[in-house]
């Protein structure tokens, strides 16, 4: 379990992080979302040690984030920003890449490292890309490489900051059909969802990050049930049931 305990925030003398309670579960997928500047990729960076909390402590496995050695904490969390820079390598290369905290002095992937690689490659389905140039893949293609990589990690929890950012609606779903695929297998997935709808509907808990008050929601249902949906982004938020599946769409308030 990833627990922020009294979590807070500031650049400069601008809070963006104030009091932050909550908890992140193996085999549950969190999301969280609020409106543009509230802090949910700050919440990223101080849950992976980009960033460390001016106040509050996190924990990981009931140790202290900060008591981890660096290559310790990367065999229990990996994280997927979403501005990074695209290498000129292979993605069988990019996906080796998430071995490095295992390797010795050498450098020199084991066969456990290459069991992990492929494995992470058949579950994303690029193993039938493997050879190819990271950057001559589709967006859809790129970023089921890039969450290879972070299986490769072979870690506890995934934090993915927009993962669907830029996405068609088609590699959108295949990418949170892919996550909540993960979640069910055992991994806690922590990710900001600027998509509200996809949000609600694959998430199984959600974290809203409001300007006043942060709130962890234990359901989608809960999180309409308490209409800070409304109060945040000024929306309404609809329901139907379409093949025995919940579906979401919002119409503004006048």
């Amino acid at each position: 379990m990833i627990k922020a305990e009294n979590l807070s925030f500031s650049y400069s003398d601008k809070k963006i992080i104030n009091n932050l309670f909550a908890e992140f579960h193996t085999g549950e997928l969190c999301s969280v979302i609020g409106e543009n500047g509230s802090g949910k990729t700050t919440l990223i960076k101080l849950l992976s040690r980009f960033l460390t909390p001016n106040n509050g402590t996190i924990f990981v496995d009931a140790k202290t984030s900060s008591s981890y050695s660096q290559k310790e904490y990367a065999k229990l969390v990996s994280v997927l920003p979403q501005q990074r820079p695209t290498p000129f390598i292979s993605v069988y290369d990019l996906v080796s890449h998430g071995r490095f905290a295992y390797l010795g002095f050498s450098r020199r992937l084991s066969k456990l490292d290459i069991e992990k690689i492929d494995e992470a490659l058949i579950i994303t389905d690029t193993m039938r890309f493997a050879d190819k140039n990271i950057k001559n893949l589709s967006g859809g293609e790129r970023q089921r490489a890039y969450i290879a990589m972070l299986l490769a990690q072979d870690t506890k929890y995934l934090l993915l900051d927009e993962p669907v950012a830029h996405l068609d609606i088609y590699h959108s779903f295949e990418i949170m059909e892919l996550l909540k695929k993960l979640s069910a297998s055992g991994k806690g997935i922590i990710t900001v969802m600027h998509d509200l709808t996809s949000a609600l509907k694959y998430s199984d808990k959600l974290l809203l990050i409001d300007k006043e008050t942060p709130i962890l929601f234990d359901s989608p249902d809960a999180l309409i049930a308490s209409k800070q949906l409304e109060k945040t982004f000024k929306i309404h938020c609809n329901c139907v049931e379409f093949m025995g599946k919940n579906e979401y769409f919002f119409t503004p308030i006048h």
